[in-house]
């Protein structure tokens, strides 16, 4: 796995895909025939009721809960499609005694562009193919995230557990 610098590395978690379900459940309320990912479909969505059935992926609010105590050099960075969405996630990840900070990003703006100027100890943890290329690409560290992966490697991680080694 990789290894944290907890002196140095500044890592980046993105919430749909890596530490809850919402990204499926949000994908599982369209029509698979019709797909619509415009502003109304999102205005349209009951955030509350999304964020209160979202389920945490590998244990990961536990984790969370436990590195946050030791390790400042980590947050939550995430993407939303409307207002209500990101209200919704600060006071989901709060209520659940996630206090470390959360950095949301507009649909339409790339993660690596919210952060400024990358390096290599600026690591993006993250399920979009899209997202940690782009990350890599303008020189920070990245992992990809997916619960499906049979092997983990040391950009390849099915778990916030190796944030605890």
């Amino acid at each position: 796995m990789l290894e944290i610098n907890y002196e140095e590395d500044r890592v980046f978690l993105d919430l749909d895909g890596v530490i809850l379900d919402t990204q499926q459940r949000v994908v599982n309320l369209q029509d698979p025939e019709h797909y619509d990912w415009s502003e109304q479909f999102f205005k349209n969505i009951d955030w509350q009721i999304l964020f209160e059935e979202a389920k945490p992926i590998n244990n990961s609010i536990e984790i969370l809960k436990e590195i946050q105590q030791y390790y400042k050099k980590i947050q939550i960075l995430s993407k939303f499609n409307v207002i209500e969405e990101a209200n919704i996630k600060v006071a989901y990840m709060r209520e659940k005694g996630i206090e470390i900070p959360i950095n949301l990003t507009p649909v339409g703006t790339k993660k690596s562009t919210q952060i400024g100027i990358l390096t290599p100890t600026c690591i993006l943890v993250d399920d979009m193919t899209k997202n940690v290329e782009d990350w890599n690409n303008k020189g920070g560290k990245r992992i990809h995230f997916s619960e499906n992966i049979k092997i983990e490697t040391p950009t390849k991680v099915k778990s916030l557990e190796f944030l605890l080694r």
